[in-house]
């Protein structure tokens, strides 16, 4: 009965909320590009690719971070098994684009299919997976129900969920309960995600804590580009720069603010300012020239002119965070200041690994138990509102000793807690292995 219901309900849902959807892809670019791939139409190329590999274990990641996260799984599994062969599929194009990187002869890149029963069901039967593994919190009913039939195990991995999660699932519990025993295996963070999966209705005897790979994201080494957007943006080796990272629409004019307030005493202070969405820059650059800033963008070619410096440098491209943190004096994470309820705080363990000072506002729900580590250990610090903000700017910048103290703190906690890439793959290759020798094995 709960399957007609839903596959009764969501479409029409779907239909309301496709205006919607259609405008964010319109607005983030190439929505034309592989559409039929979100209705479960493969073309006879993509079909062919697919069809030339062998039992693929099916990854599906949402968008940019959960994507890195199944890199890092992939390239480790890679190691052990060179010949496996992977099909990874994304909701949006930023997450495609970084997943296209990756792609070789045993790698396949597609949008995941809607929700849709025709959509997932021509999904499995075009992929044929031996397994298919959810990147966080990525559940929909007709992948479930497909899997089971198919005798497809499924596997969440890097499982979170904050206490306002939990109480969302307790609510519709009765509901949720029998898709959410259709998992097979879920990997979780920490104990307290172990006891809220299993508060909210998650199978108990298949909850497993693995640690959490965001730690590990930076496994592979990359090159810095803070050379050459000091050379861009016109700033010396010597100009401290405020780095705010991964903004939420709200923030930049209170980091602006913030940032006017320190710039009197320190005239050298720079602001490197990296909004959340890189399609917000066109309405970003005129509210930072208002102020009375000079501004350049990543995009843009050459560098600054003698004496005419940027004041403000934006980084609009998308993919490249990673390798700028290096530019950073001390860093303000984004969407901690504002943020949708339960929403908040970007990933900012990156910064953490390149041994920054870490600056947050209160809103911490996505990262709460990491937040909570470092800021017990002394790894960064926790502020309440933008006058909190600019105290610990102003005295990080009067006292550098004890920013680069927070900042080794950051760097040692954060290599403290690595393992959970291969814990992970550890169970991800029993799997496979398991199903090799029994090909109707279910788990």
């Amino acid at each position: 009965m709960a399957k007609i219901l839903y596959n009764l309900i969501f479409p029409l849902l779907f239909l309301a909320s496709w205006p919607y959807y259609m405008f964010r892809m319109v607005r983030r670019g190439h929505f034309r590009r592989h559409f039929s791939q979100r209705l479960g139409i493969y073309r006879q190329p993509v079909r062919d690719r697919l069809a030339r590999l062998h039992n693929p274990l099916w990854i599906h990641a949402v968008s940019v971070g959960e994507m890195m996260i199944a890199l890092a799984l992939v390239r480790a599994l890679r190691i052990r098994r060179p010949g496996q062969d992977i099909v990874l599929s994304t909701t949006t194009s930023t997450g495609r684009a970084v997943a296209e990187k990756e792609t070789d002869a045993h790698t396949a890149v597609i949008y995941s299919p809607v929700d849709l029963g025709p959509s997932v069901a021509s999904a499995f039967r075009t992929i044929r997976p031996s397994a298919l593994m959810l990147v966080e919190q990525e559940i929909w009913p007709n992948h479930l129900w497909q899997a089971r039939r198919r005798g497809v195990p499924v596997w969440l991995v890097n499982g979170r969920m904050s206490e306002r999660s939990e109480r969302r699932f307790r609510r519709i519990r009765s509901l949720t309960r029998p898709i959410l025993q259709l998992l097979d295996i879920v990997c979780v963070q920490d104990e307290r995600d172990r006891a809220r999966f299993a508060g909210a209705g998650f199978p108990a005897h298949a909850l497993f804590v693995t640690g959490n790979i965001k730690y590990e994201l930076d496994g592979q080494p990359v090159e810095s580009l803070a050379g050459e957007l000091r050379l861009a943006a016109g700033w010396s080796e010597s100009d401290p720069v405020f780095m705010a990272g991964s903004t939420f629409p709200g923030e930049e004019e209170i980091l602006l603010q913030v940032y006017a307030s320190l710039k009197k005493n320190h005239p050298r202070l720079r602001f490197f300012l990296v909004p959340r969405h890189a399609e917000r820059t066109p309405a970003l650059r005129p509210l930072i020239e208002a102020a009375g800033w000079r501004v350049r963008l990543r995009t843009e070619e050459g560098t600054a002119a003698p004496g005419e410096s940027a004041d403000v440098f934006i980084l609009n491209t998308t993919g490249e965070l990673r390798r700028t943190y290096g530019l950073a004096t001390m860093v303000f994470m984004g969407k901690t200041l504002k943020a949708p309820e339960g929403q908040g705080c970007q990933n900012f363990l990156e910064a953490a690994q390149e041994g920054k000072p870490i600056v947050l506002g209160p809103r911490i729900e996505n990262f709460r138990a990491a937040v909570e580590e470092f800021r017990s250990g002394g790894g960064l610090v926790q502020v309440e509102d933008a006058a909190g903000l600019e105290r610990v700017l102003r005295e990080w910048l009067e006292q550098p000793e004890k920013a680069r103290q927070t900042g080794a703190r950051a760097a040692e906690i954060f290599q403290g807690k690595r393992g959970a890439v291969r814990m992970t793959v550890d169970m991800i290759e029993g799997l496979l292995i398991n199903r090799e020798s029994n090909p109707g094995s279910g788990g």
